[in-house]
């Protein structure tokens, strides 16, 4: 508190007027750090749980390289100022070196306990907080010549309660973000005080800590930027513009210097001034950033940030907050009405509009990166500005009469009891951290209870790793799920053990049966399942298909309930579900003119825990769909990553005869627990009433359960030309020319081969929601046309552009040029 008592503006007072004024300064010292003490126990109220959170997802991964490094090589750790952070593939295009100073300080003070090392997150959230208030104070009274703190306290309030934080703070490495903003406001805030003290010494300071946060984060780059604005806005009627930007610069040049120190810097230790995770390439480049930018959706997150968990019965919730939002709204249009702006509200409308401008140009590609709240913890920093903008919209900035002092009041209670009800929900969405951090504990013993009755020289793969849990990403590729079983978390060998079908986890549902299959049959790799919804982890076995391919079925009718007629799938022969890869029906539907009013819905169910209450299912439906390119695929219905153990389509009503399949063998439930005898069949009727159809007819024509050897051609690998990595791709043995394997032969009416090549670090599936597709990628590498139907095909290592993960499909084409097979499975091939 010393140091804004030296900051405070020196005026001339005669000697009776002193220990009036020192009384008076006294009380508002006083009274500010009462304020501050409410924002910290506010900070510690909301985010209490976080404590008890335990470690979870990337905790591992980040912890146990920092351990590895104090113990084995503490050298190392200055490859983060030379080199990527933390040395790892997935933060290739990362520079945060500075970011080694609070994970060290965690493992070194707090080692393995957790508890530690939330409260330190905690504490740079409340350091935070203060910053806020009394940076919002200092531009009032800089900009505006106001001396109101109540603006400056709901702002600083606002912040510390909102659940758009709840990343930054309940999860460990989230604090990349909350402690780059905190050195990032240290800077603003120095450079703010040394502007009234004219303290060189703060200056100083401050440059320190700007530097320090671009070393942190890229978000730290907008800060010289945030500056200068400042600057201009402050100058702004008191000389013409072309001055203002002059020495707006001029006093902000030294930050410029720093910023284009570490811009040389990043591009001399990563070799480009550019970054992102380098798995996510393909998708983060992609227009669906665009569509979500301009989704409306994403920004009722901001206003309406409640976890879909905790939407309420009828949406109870959201309707609260929503009336609560229109009621804020309205007050601030009341305000506004009573208490027009001038042009000192203006200067710093416009300062704060123009940081959140240039904030969100810095995170706008990574926005609503998580599904969850929008923006996450990247919308940490943001954040500030969005409150100061929302305190000034609300708060009358002078106290002229009586009527502006009520709206004050009225404004505070208002604020209070909005910033009251998104600490009740930051609470409760930091229960979900502590629940979801329980339920990784749970995981990973019942994984390491597994591999205890495995050989000690086996490689273990995991099928169906929990990718999220309540929409908070827990294991979504690979190289995070390897670091939930690194030392010293884990035996130190265990860990290189440990391998993956793919390299990331993008559609939990989804599962490479060729992959499967080539894991299965190498005895050296054992698979280990998780069932999620029995909590247990169980070895799978490789069974070899025999038998009948193909078997027609007949159905066994069960029940009508709930709009709709359900039957037990029974086929006609005996038939292993190793053989099967899809159902297929044929079937007519009928219905009158008002019937073709509603949907009506295909559905096909598989699940060995059918019985489970609706609290502990953990299962979803898939609707399988068209795209606009023609592609085919499935999107989930639920608003969870759940599991999917059933598969719906719409039905044509036509009256003509349709066949739908359902392809089983690419999902993940039913190679882990589905059966046939659990396979039913369902078609609802929205209509239907008392047992009668109401003018709906429908004609099943038949019902098969299909092997698609002769439709999906096949691509494989010579395993003493390539090597498998642990993370699902392969690398081959000649950097020169890749060989692979493929057969196409059994397929009826194919004349030639397609080979498709993807972007780099593009993954088609991810996208499309299925491998079973029959058109080729509108984006793509490359395109490949061979004439014979199967033996091997070399690609050249010229062709790939850069290092990444490129897909390799086939697919054939009849004597009309058109595909006539499925797109075969994709094999990864890993390119460096």
């Amino acid at each position: 508190m010393s140091i804004v008592y030296l900051l405070e503006p020196k005026v001339s007072v005669s000697v009776s007027e002193i220990s009036p004024h020192i009384k008076v300064q006294k009380h508002a010292r006083f009274g500010q750090f009462l304020l501050i003490l409410v924002l910290v126990a506010a900070a510690i109220g909301c985010y209490f749980p976080s404590l008890f959170s335990g470690f979870m997802s990337d905790d591992y991964f980040a912890y146990s390289y920092f351990f590895k490094a104090l113990h084995l090589q503490p050298l190392s750790l200055l490859h983060n100022f030379t080199g990527s952070w933390m040395s790892s593939e997935l933060r290739e295009l990362y520079y945060r070196p500075f970011m080694v100073i609070p994970h060290l300080f965690d493992c070194l003070v707090w080692r393995l306990n957790p508890i530690g090392y939330h409260l330190t997150n905690l504490i740079i959230h409340a350091v935070c907080t203060v910053l806020v208030f009394l940076i919002t104070k200092t531009i009032l009274r800089s900009l505006h010549d106001s001396t109101n703190v109540l603006p400056s306290f709901l702002a600083a309030l606002l912040f510390t309660v909102h659940p758009f934080h709840a990343e930054a703070v309940s999860w460990v490495p989230g604090r990349v973000d909350s402690f780059c903003t905190m050195l990032y406001l240290s800077s603003l805030f120095l450079f703010l005080s040394s502007q009234e003290s004219n303290n060189q010494k703060l200056r100083t300071v401050s440059y320190i800590c700007a530097f320090s946060s671009m070393m942190c984060k890229e978000i730290g780059v907008g800060l010289p930027a945030v500056l200068s604005l400042y600057v201009l806005c402050k100058r702004f009627g008191t000389e013409g513009i072309k001055s203002s930007i002059k020495n707006a610069l001029k006093e902000t040049s030294i930050y410029w210097g720093l910023f284009i120190a570490y811009l040389a810097l990043r591009t001399y230790a990563l070799k480009t001034v550019f970054g992102g995770y380098a798995g996510l390439t393909g998708v983060l480049t992609d227009s669906i950033w665009i569509q979500r930018i301009l989704d409306l959706k994403s920004y009722e997150k901001i206003f309406l940030p409640i976890p879909i968990e905790m939407v309420g019965k009828y949406n109870f919730n959201l309707i609260s907050l929503f009336l609560l939002n229109c009621s804020i709204a309205g007050l601030s249009l009341v305000r506004f009405w009573f208490c027009r702006p001038g042009f000192r509200f203006l200067r710093v409308f416009v300062f704060t509009v123009g940081w959140i401008a240039i904030q969100f140009a810095i995170v706008s590609r990574v926005w609503n990166a998580t599904e969850g709240l929008a923006g996450g913890r990247q919308f940490y920093l943001l954040s500030v500005p969005y409150c100061i903008l929302v305190a000034l919209f609300l708060v009358p900035l002078c106290e002229k009469d009586k009527r502006h002092k009520i709206l004050n009041i009225v404004a505070a209670v208002a604020m209070i009891f909005y910033c009251s009800v998104l600490g009740v929900i930051s609470f409760k969405q930091n229960k979900i951290w502590t629940d979801a951090a329980a339920y990784s504990k749970m995981f990973s013993a019942a994984i390491l209870n597994q591999e205890q009755k495995l050989p000690t020289d086996s490689r273990i793969l995991i099928l169906n790793p929990p990718v999220t849990y309540e929409h908070m990403g827990l294991y979504p590729s690979y190289e995070v799920l390897r670091g939930l079983f690194e030392w010293p978390f884990c035996k130190p060998d265990l860990s290189n053990r440990i391998c993956s079908l793919q390299p990331y986890f993008y559609n939990p549902n989804l599962i490479n049966k060729s992959a499967l299959n080539m894991v299965l049959k190498d005895g050296a790799t054992k698979v280990i399942c998780w069932n999620d919804d029995k909590k247990i982890a169980s070895p799978l076995t490789y069974a070899p298909p025999n038998g009948p391919s193909s078997t027609d079925c007949h159905l066994d009718p069960v029940a009508h309930v709930d709009n709709a007629f359900i039957y037990r799938v029974v086929p006609n022969k005996p038939i292993r579900k190793q053989n099967i890869d899809c159902l297929e029906i044929s079937v007519a539907c009928k219905c009158n003119e008002i019937q073709n009013r509603k949907p009506h819905v295909l559905a096909l169910l598989w699940s060995d825990s059918a019985q489970a209450s609706e609290r502990d299912h953990k299962h979803s439906t898939l609707w399988q769909f068209n795209g606009d390119d023609g592609s085919q695929g499935e999107r989930t219905v639920d608003k969870d990553e759940r599991m999917a153990t059933s598969l719906a389509t719409l039905l044509t009503k036509d009256g003509h005869v349709h066949t739908y399949r359902f392809h089983l063998s690419e999902m993940t439930s039913w190679n882990l627990f589905g059966n046939l005898n659990s396979l039913t069949l369902m078609l609802t009727n929205p209509y239907f009433n008392k047992g009668k159809t109401d003018g709906v007819n429908y004609d099943i024509k038949s019902v098969k359960l299909l092997n698609l050897d002769n439709e999906i051609p096949s691509l494989s690998l010579d395993a003493s030309l390539w090597h498998r990595n642990q993370n699902g791709t392969y690398s081959s043995n000649n950097k020169e020319k890749f060989v692979f394997n493929y057969d196409a032969s059994k397929i009826k009416e194919a004349k030639q081969l397609v080979v498709e090549i993807s972007k780099p670090d593009y993954f088609w599936e991810y996208f499309a929601g299925s491998y079973r597709q029959k058109k080729l990628a509108d984006k793509r590498l490359t395109m490949l046309t061979l004439k014979r139907l199967s033996g091997q095909f070399t690609v050249n290592a010229a062709i790939f552009p850069c290092r990444g993960d490129y897909q390799i499909r086939i697919t054939t084409l009849d004597s009309t040029k058109n595909i006539c097979s499925y797109v075969s499975d994709p094999v990864v091939v890993c390119v460096r």
